[in-house]
């Protein structure tokens, strides 16, 4: 059984985080940029965010903090594009490493059913190795059975033994192969329905 190794991906999935389009919306709606942070001729104390030549873009105020505030909307108006991008850029990174680590995956995966195949195979290939040996032995005790046997000796004792005849065994045994059964033969004379007599017992009669 092949383990699971499909990459799991985080908790909340890849939408658990900020919704960016309509951050990207508001930063298309803005002035262009870029922005400065820069401070009444007249009036140190009063801040505002300006286009440098073409206008301001906003009063920001004259708290102890507006020197802060309009620095941070200024310098936004480059940051939030350049943070947009990043993310976009990480994003489709993350993707990718994802995408790499799925089909790293799937080639696991591929080659551990690849191994188990492999395994299959020499297990069958095994068994039958198995059972060739087996007939062989069986094969090589059938023979040494057959040589103590001396058939040699006992069909030379056999042929000699045989009544004049022509039944099949006899007939094989001396080369005379008859064509149908002698009416002479015991063994054929018993319900083989022959009438005819094979040549041997012909040339019997006839001498």
């Amino acid at each position: 059984m092949t383990e699971n190794l499909n990459p799991t991906p985080p908790p909340g999935g890849p939408q658990s985080g900020p919704d960016l389009d309509p951050i990207r919306a508001r930063v298309e709606a803005a002035t262009e940029g870029p922005w400065v942070a820069d401070c009444d001729a007249g009036d140190a104390d009063r801040w505002y965010v300006d286009r440098l030549d073409r206008g301001p873009v906003c009063h920001v105020g004259m708290s102890e903090a507006a020197p802060g505030d309009a620095d941070f909307i200024a310098h936004a108006r480059q940051d939030v594009p350049a943070l947009l991008d990043e993310v976009a850029r990480m994003t489709a990174l993350v993707e990718s490493s994802r995408q790499t680590a799925q089909d790293y995956a799937d080639e696991v995966a591929a080659a551990h059913e690849e191994r188990d195949d492999a395994q299959i195979a020499a297990d069958v290939r095994w068994k039958a190795a198995e059972s060739l040996a087996a007939e062989r032995d069986a094969l090589a005790a059938q023979v040494e059975a057959v040589r103590a046997l001396d058939l040699p000796g006992f069909l030379t004792s056999t042929a000699n033994n045989l009544p004049q005849c022509c039944c099949s065994w006899g007939a094989a045994v001396r080369g005379e192969y008859p064509e149908f059964g002698c009416a002479k033969c015991p063994v054929h004379q018993a319900g083989l329905g022959e009438t005819e007599t094979c040549r041997r017992h012909t040339r019997e009669a006839q001498r």
